[in-house]
């Protein structure tokens, strides 16, 4: 990727994140960017591209750090635990790109397509779900269940840390027991 249009994904990551994407302008963007809008549009064709790429930056940033981690060949359980500590420190590091995330996740702004290309980003996590599904290690759900049961969890895992209640938690052992109590709510 080229240096100016970096500099844009990053500004637009920034300001969406400060002010939400919807209350964002692109003349905002490019202004922090330090660009003309003009040079914007030439690498985005659109707010909404723009918004899509988003997306796929901070999807591939954590993919890149659970991937880093995750052991081709390692129990399902082991690598889950991985990934969902991964996850949790990541949005505790980065909680506003983590914030942005969630609500890209949620928002109709993100194309089908650019969701389908992000769950093949995801396919060895998805593969090892389901083979747990077929070796009857996990319940029998579908993948796409398994896969929103552990986001929503992770999620509510990270909130409660963010929290006052929960801010002087240790968030290692927190991880642990909710990664615990997550398992023993899918596994057969």
């Amino acid at each position: 990727m080229n240096e100016k249009k970096q500099r844009i994904l990053d500004a637009a990551i920034t300001l969406f994140a400060k002010d939400g994407f919807w209350n964002t302008s692109t003349a905002s963007i490019s202004k922090e960017a330090g660009v003309a809008t003009g040079t914007l549009f030439n690498h985005f064709s659109s707010k909404d591209a723009l918004i899509n790429a988003v997306y796929v930056s901070l999807k591939k940033e954590i993919h890149t750090s659970i991937m880093a981690i995750w052991q081709p060949d390692g129990t399902l359980k082991k690598n889950l635990l991985a990934a969902w500590s991964c996850v949790i420190h990541w949005g505790l590091k980065n909680q506003d790109r983590y914030d942005l995330m969630e609500q890209l996740r949620m928002s109709e702004r993100v194309s089908q397509e650019t969701r389908e290309a992000m769950a093949a980003e995801f396919s060895a996590f998805q593969m090892d779900i389901q083979m747990g599904v077929a070796e009857a290690v996990l319940e029998e759900l579908p993948v796409a269940y398994h896969m929103q049961a552990c986001a929503a969890l992770m999620s509510a895992t990270l909130i409660y840390l963010r929290s006052p209640e929960g801010g002087s938690a240790d968030p290692d052992a927190l991880i642990n027991s909710a990664f615990a109590a997550y398992w023993h709510g899918v596994a057969q």
